[in-house]
């Protein structure tokens, strides 16, 4: 799990299992950097909730970079992660379960206009401001869901897992970001407010209540199934 808090760590994992990830570097505090190709997006390594992520963070100069770094060095006392930006559409793949019993549940996320001036992003205000609207994507779905089943197997992340991704230049999905704990808050979780796109028929609280019930009879029958000293394997 310390693996998913360090998204340097986790975006190098999912690279080296020839999983797509943006071209991305590390930049620890007082480094000197210079990229010639831009734009870049730059985010703190270690936070989450799109906590240090506004339009400021996608840069298009050297010196852009080097503000940028400077404010995630000193603010968040942390390096920062620079990444190639992505200008396509943004999905949010909910995996539960496991095994067969597994469910992968894609959706894309919309931006109001008024949340941004030229770069829609999933940040913080925007959600506050419930300016990010979630929908089930007309397409792209299974492309998400094989690539986020995919990134849950190779990360060993059971039960719960929530995971971001993004579509380059050309069109093709890329992994942003893996919340091995996502949030359950019964009003305002992102897995429950997808869980509720994709049952509809039930009430909220009908839906929070499978949702947890889900989740944990997943961790339930995922421990009968291991064995002492046996590693688990989705059956």
């Amino acid at each position: 799990m310390k693996n998913l808090i360090d998204k340097a760590t986790t975006i190098q994992i999912l690279q080296k299992a020839n999983l797509p990830v943006p071209k991305h570097y590390i930049v620890h505090a007082d480094q000197l950097v210079s990229e010639n190709v831009y734009p870049w997006f730059v985010k703190p390594r270690f936070e989450s909730e799109s906590t240090g992520i506004s339009e400021e963070s996608i840069v298009h100069s050297d010196e852009e970079l080097k503000r940028r770094l400077s404010y995630i060095h000193y603010t968040f006392r942390q390096s920062a992660l620079v990444e190639e930006y992505l200008p396509g559409r943004e999905f949010t793949v909910t995996v539960l379960g496991n095994g067969e019993n597994k469910k992968v549940l894609p959706v894309l996320n919309i931006i109001d206009r008024c949340a941004f001036r030229k770069y829609p992003l999933v940040t913080v205000e925007a959600k506050i401001n419930n300016y990010v609207t979630l929908t089930i994507p007309d397409e792209k779905s299974d492309e998400a869901v094989v690539l986020a089943t995919a990134v849950a197997e190779e990360l060993g992340c059971f039960d719960h897992v929530r995971i971001d991704m993004r579509e380059d230049v050309n069109g093709c999905l890329r992994i942003l970001e893996v919340n091995g704990i996502p949030g359950l808050n019964p009003i305002k979780s992102r897995s429950l407010h997808t869980y509720e796109l994709y049952f509809q028929e039930n009430s909220k609280e009908e839906n929070f209540r499978k949702l947890i019930n889900t989740i944990v009879d997943s961790a339930i029958m995922r421990c009968k199934n291991k064995l002492p000293g046996e590693k688990y394997t989705a059956k």
